[in-house]
């Protein structure tokens, strides 16, 4: 999967996988992991990997915030640096 990963971050854009060629790796990934009635090596290694996951997701203490319920927000583009900001720069 790594060397998938570098073709497809390759400078040179012929150096790429097709999109039939990443179909037919992925495939046989998919294949190898889900649907073999004998666990590979590489199925446990997901399947410890998805527990670690989920038990760190337990962990984690997500601090959101709320939102007013009638409230509006605007975004601003990046560059903006508003008034006050703009004032100091001069």
């Amino acid at each position: 999967m790594f060397l998938l990963m570098l073709q497809c971050l390759d400078a040179d854009p012929s150096n790429r996988p097709t999109a039939s060629q990443l179909d037919e790796c992925l495939g046989n990934w998919v294949i190898a992991i889900c649907d073999d009635p004998d666990p590979s090596d590489l199925f446990k290694q997901f399947d410890v990997a998805e527990g670690i996951k989920f038990s760190n997701l337990k962990q984690l203490h997500f601090n959101i915030l709320p939102c007013h319920e009638i409230a509006i927000y605007y975004s601003l583009p990046l560059n903006y640096l508003g008034p006050f900001l703009y004032e100091k720069m001069q």
